[in-house]
C-alpha cells in the first residue's frame, strides 16, 4: 500500500473517535488527501489492517529507541527484531523526519503523479528530486520514468554534488505549486460514511476547512458527506421521548446553556418542552446572565451533546435521523 492508503486504513481501523483526535495534529494538505482516500475506500482487508498497524507500531517503537539510545542502539534492537532491511527502512524514515527535508511533501505524493510531473523535466532536475526522496518513493518513480531518461538520471544521481539552498527552495516551491494544481484536477468518489463520522467529531474549524476543499474539488462527494453528517440542528427531528432521554443523560447543565445559546428558536422550544418547568426556567435565566460567549465554546458544547446522542443511539436507546437519510418508517 502507498503511504496515504496506509494512513487511511489505519484511521478507519482505529475508529472515528481516535481518527478525529489524530486529525488535530495534521496539516490541511494531509487532512485533505487522507479524507479523500478514506471517502473512496470500499473495504479494508484483514491484511491491509494488520500491515498498517504493524508499520505504525514499529515506527513509534523505533523513534522511542532513537530517543533513548541513539541510532546505533535503535539499529541493533530493530535489526534483531525485524531484520536488517526493515530496520534500515524505518530508521531512514525517522532520520529524514528528524533532519527535515524540503521535498518531504513529495514522499507523500502518489508515485504515478510524480512520474507524470517529472516526465518532461531535465534529467538533472529529476536526479536532484530523486536524491531527496525516500528510497521506496525514489525507486517507484525511477522505475516509471521513460526508458531513455533512466540512464541519464542514474548517472547524475551517482555523481551528485552539493547544491545551494536557494536553488533547492526555488525547485521545491515550483514543484509544490505544480503538484497542487495536478491534485486539484483529480476527483475521487466512494463511500463517505466514515469521513462524515470523523468530521462530526473534529473541531468546527477543521470540519469547515475540509468541507470547503472537498466542495471545490468534488462537490458531489462533499454534498454526500454533508448529507450523512449529524449536526446539532438535527436534534429537532428527535421524537419527544428520545429528546427527554437525551436531556436526562446530559451531565453538565452548562453544556445545555451554552449549546442552546446558538440554537434556533424552534430547537430551543423543543428542548424546553421536554424538560421540567423548573429546569427550563433555570436554563433560560442562566442564558440571560451568561451574556455573550465565544462561538467556539457554543460549538464545543453542541458537539458534546451530539456525542451523548450518538452514544445513546449506539446503545439502542434513541433513534437519530440524519439529513439526507430519507424518512425512516417505524411500526
Amino acid at each position: 500500500m502507498k503511504g496515504v492508503d496506509k494512513a487511511a486504513a489505519l484511521l478507519v481501523t482505529l475508529g472515528t473517535e481516535v481518527a478525529a483526535q489524530i486529525f488535530r495534529y495534521l496539516d490541511e494538505d494531509e487532512i485533505e488527501k487522507i479524507s479523500l482516500r478514506i471517502s473512496s475506500l470500499k473495504k479494508i482487508t484483514p491484511e491491509m489492517r494488520a500491515n498498517a498497524f504493524r508499520e505504525a507500531y514499529n515506527y513509534i517503537l523505533a523513534r522511542e529507541y532513537v530517543e533513548q539510545g541513539g541510532f546505533e542502539f535503535a539499529k541493533a534492537v530493530l535489526t534483531q527484531a525485524l531484520g536488517e532491511e526493515e530496520a534500515r527502512r524505518i530508521l531512514e524514515r525517522i532520520k529524514r523526519a528528524l533532519e527535515g527535508n524540503p521535498f518531504e511533501f513529495l514522499d507523500k505524493a502518489d508515485p504515478e503523479q510524480l512520474i507524470t510531473l517529472l516526465a518532461n523535466e531535465h534529467p538533472q532536475v529529476v536526479s536532484l528530486i530523486l536524491a531527496n526522496l525516500s528510497p521506496e518513493q525514489a525507486s517507484a518513480v525511477f522505475q516509471g520514468l521513460p526508458e531513455e531518461m533512466r540512464y541519464e538520471v542514474a548517472k547524475r544521481v551517482a555523481f551528485m554534488e552539493n547544491i545551494t539552498s536557494d536553488v533547492l527552495e526555488l525547485l521545491r516551491s515550483s514543484l509544490k505549486s505544480r503538484l497542487s494544481t495536478m491534485l486539484s484536477k483529480t476527483s475521487k468518489i466512494g463511500g463517505p460514511e466514515f469521513m462524515a463520522e470523523i468530521l462530526n467529531r473534529v473541531d468546527s474549524s477543521v470540519e469547515k476547512e475540509v468541507l470547503k476543499k472537498l466542495e471545490e474539488e468534488n462537490p458531489e462527494l462533499a454534498e454526500k458527506i454533508k448529507s450523512l453528517m449529524f449536526v446539532f440542528d438535527d436534534l429537532l427531528m428527535l421524537d419527544d421521548r428520545d429528546m427527554q432521554k437525551l436531556i436526562r443523560n446530559i451531565k453538565d447543565t452548562r453544556d445545555l446553556v451554552l449549546a442552546l445559546k446558538g440554537a434556533t428558536d424552534e430547537l430551543k422550544e423543543k428542548f424546553f418542552r421536554n424538560m421540567t418547568q423548573r429546569m427550563a426556567l433555570m436554563i433560560k435565566e442562566d442564558m440571560e446572565i451568561m451574556g455573550r460567549v465565544p462561538l467556539r465554546e457554543v460549538e464545543a458544547a453542541q458537539q458534546r451533546i451530539i456525542q451523548v446522542a450518538k452514544e445513546l443511539e449506539e446503545a439502542g436507546e434513541i433513534v437519530l435521523v440524519r439529513r439526507g437519510g430519507g424518512e425512516e418508517v417505524f411500526i
